[in-house]
């Protein structure tokens, strides 16, 4: 920092005098302060070019080259002496020169996804090193001086083809995290002079039994193991006293081993896809655990319910993730479901209109399709399903939604359509994962005010019920994606729709007592279809023109005899709707939108067009259907991009010549206008081989 006194000599000043100079003191200060930020700023600029890198090798401290289709680096890469961080991932490097090693104060270096084999014999030059990703490389083993890496915290070397664990490693006693998982490693060597590392990563390598080298790792909080074939614990894991996460998932354990039971300092075990068939009574009593995953083993559903009512505040994971689920074996009756239950995830019945009280001892499942059963009535052990994430209840007789529903805490599909519900209780808003609501085709006439607390929800589907408004909440939806309520009985929209900034896709269409929309519509951001078909609106407010990203409008059917100029601001809009309203005059505005490509204008009341229509050089399909135009302007030559008109029902006599420029046109739709044999002539001429109907039939 600049020393100002003594820079700068003071004198005793009269006082107008004394502040004058120091108001520019003050500001030369100021000047200066920007002056050493920008600076600073310029010196962490970001590069992602080599060339112009090296240009100015003394400025460059952060260098990002991923994806930059590298073959190999410059031998004067050693110039950028001041880099720190560099990443070159995702390039197809297969060495690094030994000019690399010059790069001493380099903390950062990610060289993910190359085809490495080795490192420079000098790569231990680095030795400011923290942070080291050379994950999904070809490496199978490490330079002599890799432990001079003395400042080295994290270690990535997972997915390459290393034997064994370097010894090189074992040296490098500032290590916090290290990663060797996807390797071919069978045995573990003593790490135990890792006094600080934390975390270890083993997985999917060969190991066949407990690496018991690895309890003599005095800080280690969490051991990640999956994908091995280890068949149990070692005694010696007890000396892990600090352990808190252990990691076995995918191996080949048939039972807890009695010793995890001392472990207090355990909050996270994960033992699924084991061949574990029974819990033993010590685990309930492990009160420090918050996580226990047990996923594809077949233990029997009484003892999960004892486990879980025991360890009350252990989230007891018995799901399988997206993928596995996707594979796991479908049931499709029940007697042989109950065959085996504990593998029971997926599970779909057909004529089955009763439920089945046994359904309660299918305690994994996850997906439930009961659709098409003509089932009246959900019992209450719906409930005892607490790993349900998909429930199909399609097209069947229910009109009651039970209260137990609430305790389906992980579901995040609910398909009620078809059926007789007349309301929804307020214990949905408890279902915190809920991703998916369908609930079309029931007699609702409102929606709980607690389905505004489901901050997950992506999809909500409302559609052919009696609503008659949306929640004032309805904006708290952070997560909501598509919103269709058509075919309500809506009488307005909350001002709170604005607060739906994910919303892409909002369908009002066919609510005849909805007037107006809202202006907060305007701050919906996100919307790209705006489907408002069929209402009762006179008026669209200004504020449309800020939903930049709308792409496909529908007022089709309503009292529209304007349309506002902010429309001309929707540069995305391609497809734009206002058929069947009340318009004598064509908008002007909608010659102004740029990228308009089809434009449906039918059943209004058009005597004439604009010369401006000329401007839609994009637009390709015009319907004019149903009004009462006597003339197309000439300007209709302009549109090169026409390949569908319809003009049935009008009132011309002709087409101009001009029309003859339109070379992309395919169909014209002349029927029911008064023009004669002779116009048919010329106009068949301008088409060039286009189809052109006149006839009534």
């Amino acid at each position: 920092m600049i020393n100002l006194k003594k820079n700068f000599t003071f004198v005793r000043l009269k006082q107008p005098q004394y502040k004058i100079h120091m108001k520019i003191l003050n500001r030369f200060i100021f000047i200066l302060a920007v002056i050493v930020f920008l600076s600073n700023q310029a010196k962490s600029q970001v590069y992602y070019n080599i060339n112009i890198a090296l240009a100015d090798p003394e400025n460059v401290d952060s260098l990002d080259l991923n994806n930059a289709y590298l073959d190999n680096l410059p031998k004067n890469i050693g110039d950028l002496e001041n880099l720190v961080y560099l990443d070159l991932s995702y390039n197809n490097l297969k060495k690094l020169p030994s000019s690399f090693a010059k790069l001493t104060k380099l903390e950062t270096l990610i060289i993910e996804e190359n085809q490495l084999k080795e490192l420079p014999n000098n790569f231990g030059n680095l030795k400011n090193l923290r942070i080291l990703n050379l994950t999904n490389n070809k490496i199978t083993k490490l330079p002599k001086n890799f432990p001079e890496l003395i400042n080295l915290t994290e270690l990535n070397l997972s997915h390459n083809r290393i034997i064994e664990i370097p010894k090189e490693i074992s040296k490098l006693h500032n290590l916090k995290k290290i990663n060797l998982s996807y390797n071919k490693i069978a045995e573990v060597g003593n790490l135990s002079k890792l006094e600080i590392l934390e975390i270890l990563d083993l997985s999917k390598n060969k190991l066949i039994e407990f690496p018991k080298s690895i309890v003599k790792i005095p800080k280690l909080k969490v051991l990640i193991l999956n994908k091995n074939k280890i068949t149990a614990l070692s005694d010696k894991i007890k000396d892990l006293k600090n352990l808190e996460e252990l990691d076995m998932e995918y191996n080949k354990m048939d039972a807890f081993h009695p010793v995890i039971f001392e472990q207090t300092n355990l909050t996270r075990i994960n033992f699924g896809f084991n061949k574990i068939k029974a819990l033993p009574k010590g685990l309930l009593e492990m009160d420090t655990l918050k996580y226990l995953d047990l996923r594809g083993n077949k233990i029997p559903s009484k003892q999960i319910k004892e486990l879980r009512d025991s360890l009350v505040n252990c989230d007891i994971n018995m799901r399988l993730n997206t993928n596995e689920l996707q594979n796991a074996l479908e049931y499709t009756s029940m007697e042989i479901a109950l065959k085996k239950p504990e593998s029971v995830y997926i599970l779909s019945l057909i004529n089955t209109p009763v439920i089945p009280k046994e359904i309660v001892k299918f305690s994994n499942l996850q997906s439930l399709n009961l659709e098409d059963n003509n089932i009246s009535k959900l019992p209450y052990q719906i409930g005892e399903l607490t790993n349900l994430e998909i429930l199909k209840l399609a097209r069947n007789s229910i009109s009651v939604i039970p209260k137990a529903i609430k305790r389906l805490k992980h579901l995040k599909m609910l398909d009620l359509r078809d059926n007789e519900i007349s309301s929804v209780p307020e214990d949905i808003g408890e279902l915190k994962e809920l991703q998916y609501i369908d609930l079309r085709q029931n007699n609702l006439s409102s929606l709980p005010k607690s389905i505004c607390n489901l901050p997950n929800l992506e999809v909500l589907s409302i559609e052919s019920n009696s609503i008659t408004q949306l929640p004032e909440n309805i904006g708290n939806l952070k997560n909501l994606v598509t919103l269709f309520a058509a075919k309500n009985k809506l009488e307005r929209l909350p001002k709170s729709i604005g607060g739906l900034k994910n919303l892409t896709e909002l369908d009002i269409n066919q609510n005849v007592n909805l007037s107006k929309l809202p202006k907060e519509i305007g701050k919906m951001e996100n919307l790209i279809k705006l489907s408002a078909g069929n209402n009762n609106l006179k008026i669209i407010p200004k504020e449309i023109g800020d939903i930049r990203n709308l792409s496909d409008i529908n007022f089709h059917g309503n009292f529209l005899d304007s349309l506002p100029a902010s429309l001309s601001k929707l540069e995305y809009l391609i497809i734009l709707d206002i058929s069947s309203n009340n318009f004598e005059t064509f908008p002007s505005v909608v010659t102004e939108i740029p990228n308009l490509n089809k434009l449906s204008a039918s059943d209004n009341k058009f005597k004439t067009l604009p010369s401006e229509i000329g401007n839609l050089m994009f637009l390709e399909e015009l319907d004019l259907f149903g009004n009462q135009l006597t003339e197309i302007p000439k300007e209709i030559g302009m549109m090169e991009s026409l390949s569908i008109l319809n003009l049935f029902g009008n009132q011309l006599t002709k087409l101009p010549p001009e029309f003859a420029n339109c070379l992309s046109i395919r169909s014209v739709d002349l029927r029911m206008n008064p023009i004669n044999e002779g116009e048919k002539y010329k106009i068949k001429t301008y088409v060039n081989g286009a189809e052109v109907r006149f006839s009534s039939e």
